[in-house]
């Protein structure tokens, strides 16, 4: 795999960590203004669960926010990786 194709991997990766960020923070924001049934959460389209109670709100922010991590994580593993198989190749 090319530089190009890492790059943009690790593009698609750090987008999808920032999105994630800004759903975690807005779970931690709106976990204040809960309805007696709870709150929906979706993330891209996705229903993840119908009604979710204020005090289970945090959990899911958390979750979003390790999912975060884990992506740009990633992104990051893969970067290296290239920059270390530039670094061992032999000029012939």
């Amino acid at each position: 795999m090319n530089f190009f194709y890492r790059l943009l991997f690790f593009s698609i990766l750090a987008v999808l960590a920032i999105l994630l960020i800004s759903k975690a923070t807005e779970l931690l924001l709106v976990a204040t203004n809960v309805n007696g049934n709870g709150i929906g959460i979706e993330f891209f389209g996705l229903k993840i669960n119908d009604s979710v109670q204020a005090k289970e709100i945090p959990k899911y922010a958390i979750g979003f926010f390790i999912a975060s991590f884990l992506a740009i994580g990633g992104g990051f593993f893969i970067i290296s990786r290239s920059a270390l198989n530039t670094k061992n190749k032999t000029v012939n």
